[in-house]
């Protein structure tokens, strides 16, 4: 098992170098000048010339690139913004707890939900509840999220004056972002975990627990749920990644001091250090996401942790054989 964490920690670090390359090649072939652009359209040819000195934009890509990643991966400093002329590393220091914030109580959100609608769906399979459910969840996946946030300002802020449209000032302000932003997931999650229920429904250990007199509500949850989690598991992984970076949207409608609207600023600003800054934090956030969904797989079904550690024998002899 300590083999496989170790692989796992190894393909994340390359995970996020693979996509610090990648968005540093973006945005070098972006057309545009930042440096006109941080300047305006009054700044003569000399003060953009030197503001591209200033800025390093003159040297070559592989000169930029190798910098870029050893500041990064080497130094751990994602740079200073051009716009602000202030340390990107304590601009998303700042603002990461709030979008974190934000993105663990959307999934909880649709945890809480989701889940049960999935498997009252599933139990009562074909059945009005099933039909109800999934027109609903169909219905909230369909249900674009800034409208949906749009329209939730208009009807309770605007209209009836109940819960606040903008800011972080308590825990109101997070209600209607909340609601926005979990919407979709829930839909996602009733969805996968009726389908995951219906798997094992008529599974013969299911049939033997019922025919033994078990109780139907411990089946469903010692015998039926235990054995889909795993693709539900995946589902809510999925969803903490998409509710993080999802959340440019959310926090720009409800103009949310998070790293959303720090991205989103940064992009109308053509501030390429923040952008990049951004995307990385992004990226090594879903990566460490997606390390904790495998490990959670070899907690929640043995036989997954019974699989790596007959692997993990199995190249032990390779190597002593060899050796």
């Amino acid at each position: 098992m300590k083999e496989y964490i170790f692989k796992r920690l190894i393909m994340t670090v390359f995970v996020v170098i693979s996509a610090a390359f990648l968005i540093f090649t973006i945005m070098y072939f972006i057309p545009g000048d930042p440096a006109r652009l941080i300047l305006g359209a009054d700044a003569t040819a000399a003060q953009v010339e030197a503001k591209r000195e200033m800025l390093g934009l003159n040297q070559p890509y592989l000169v930029r690139l190798g910098s870029f990643l050893s500041n990064v991966f080497l130094h751990f400093d994602l740079g200073t913004s051009w716009v602000t002329n202030t340390s990107i590393v304590s601009g998303l220091e700042s603002r990461f707890p709030r979008t974190f914030l934000l993105g663990t109580l959307c999934v909880l959100t649709s945890t809480v939900i989701g889940l049960p609608i999935g498997i009252t769906s599933a139990v009562h399979h074909h059945k009005w509840q099933d039909k109800s459910f999934m027109v609903m969840a169909m219905t909230c996946i369909s249900m674009p999220d800034f409208w949906l946030a749009m329209m939730l300002t208009l009807v309770f802020s605007l209209k009836l004056n109940l819960l606040p449209s903008f800011g972080i000032g308590s825990w109101k302000c997070y209600v209607l972002p909340v609601i926005s932003g979990s919407v979709q997931g829930i839909g996602s999650l009733a969805r996968q975990t009726r389908s995951s229920m219906l798997e094992v429904y008529r599974s013969d250990y299911v049939t033997t627990a019922r025919a033994k007199g078990v109780p139907e509500g411990r089946v469903i949850r010692k015998h039926m749920l235990a054995n889909a989690l795993i693709p539900i598991i995946t589902t809510i992984g999925g969803l903490f990644g998409s509710a993080i970076c999802g959340t440019i949207v959310i926090e720009q409608v409800f103009s949310m001091p998070g790293i959303g609207t720090y991205l989103s600023t940064a992009i109308n600003a053509r501030d390429y250090p923040v952008l990049q800054g951004s995307v990385i934090v992004m990226a090594v956030l879903i990566a460490v996401i997606m390390l904790i969904v495998d490990l959670v797989y070899a907690w929640v079904d043995p036989r997954i942790k019974a699989q790596y550690v007959a692997q993990n024998k199995k190249c032990g002899r390779r190597r002593k054989k060899n050796g």
